[in-house]
């Protein structure tokens, strides 16, 4: 499985929900990630993790077949420095117990509060 790279912009003031399709190379259709265990961490500039969120947290779901979601709170958000762009990256752990990282990227976190 090939790891790609992804731009996410989240704000200030407001929940940063995703969601993200698993699709198999091979066919081209929704991989059944049902029993995956996703994790997903966003890190600062030092390598100190600032948000984690996990399926075995319960908070990543897989609401249905080939895609899983996430949503941060903006109390979570906002402890994120605005204008400041941070590493996110995403892995799982599949049925045989490989542990397979399916995205890196970074997270840029804005101001969108509406006055």
């Amino acid at each position: 499985m090939a790891v790609y790279e992804i731009r996410f912009h989240a704000t200030i003031g407001a929940d940063w929900s995703e969601a993200i399709e698993v699709i198999d190379a091979n066919t081209n259709e929704r991989l059944n990630i049902s029993s995956f265990n996703f994790v997903l961490g966003v890190q600062d500039e030092c390598n100190r993790q600032v948000l984690k969120v996990s399926t075995e947290a319960g908070t990543i779901n897989t609401p249905e077949t080939g895609v899983f979601t996430w949503l941060i709170p903006a109390s979570e958000i906002s402890g994120l420095e605005e204008n400041k762009t941070y590493r996110v990256g995403c892995r799982f752990t599949d049925d045989n117990l490989n542990n397979i990282q399916l995205f890196i990227g970074s997270l840029a976190v804005i101001d969108g509060e509406v006055s």
